[in-house]
Parts: C-alpha cells; sequence; structure tokens
C-alpha cells in the first residue's frame, strides 16, 4: 500500500483555517484594537450616547463619565456593571467622545437615563 503525500492535507487546513479567519464577524474588542481608528468608519463599538461626556479622575486611562439623556445601542444594559469594551459619545458632538476597555474587573456601571460610567477610558475622534 503506497502512503499518501501530507502536503495536500495540511495545504487543505491552512486554507480552511483562512477562510474561517476572514469570514468571522469582528468583535467589540477586536474593533477595539489600535487599527480601530483606520477602519472606525466601518465597525463602530457598542456605545452610549449622552448630552455630556466628562472626565472624572487622573490618569492616562481615566474614568470618564456620560450624563444626561443616555441611550444605549449595539445591545448594551441600561442597569447594572458593565463587563465589555464600549465608547460614550457626545450627543452635540463639540464635547469628548471616549473608548473604555476593561482594566481589571469591570469596565464600567450603566443607570440609564442619567448616567454611564467608563473605566479606563481614552478619547476617540467620533
Amino acid at each position: 500500500m503506497r502512503k499518501r503525500p501530507a502536503t495536500p492535507r495540511a495545504a487543505l487546513l491552512v486554507a480552511v483555517g483562512a477562510t474561517a479567519m476572514a469570514l468571522a464577524p469582528a468583535s467589540p474588542a477586536t474593533a477595539a484594537t489600535p487599527t480601530r481608528a483606520a477602519i472606525g468608519h466601518l465597525r463602530q463599538a457598542p456605545a452610549y450616547t449622552c448630552d455630556r461626556v466628562d472626565r472624572s479622575g487622573p490618569g492616562s486611562l481615566a474614568p470618564y463619565t456620560g450624563s444626561g439623556n443616555c441611550q444605549a445601542s449595539g445591545g448594551l444594559p441600561q442597569q447594572g456593571p458593565l463587563f465589555d469594551e464600549f465608547d460614550i459619545l457626545d450627543r452635540h458632538g463639540g464635547g469628548q467622545s471616549v473608548h473604555c476597555s476593561t482594566g481589571s474587573g469591570f469596565s464600567g456601571y450603566a443607570n440609564l437615563p442619567d448616567t454611564v460610567e467608563g473605566n479606563y477610558c481614552t478619547p476617540v475622534n467620533a
């Protein structure tokens, strides 16, 4: 009995893996990578849109609070702790919009429509 070469099978596995990666939908975590700015117009992170967005602490990864008539999009909860990445957007466009991520523990807390608090946030160009 003759043994088949392994090359065609290995090539098939590589092709299947590459196809799966190409077809996999981007998750919010993927959308928040450094390339997010380059592809931001293609994929938006889940977001809270509020009347105001204010920095509420020191540091380069600072806490921010969105306040006033806050609305959730992208499946974000209206109440309770947040455990994934999200944006807080200024409804009026003149203020600061931020991207908040998970540092250690949870990424924020929602109390809509009044406020949403984000931990580990950095300013973004919305």
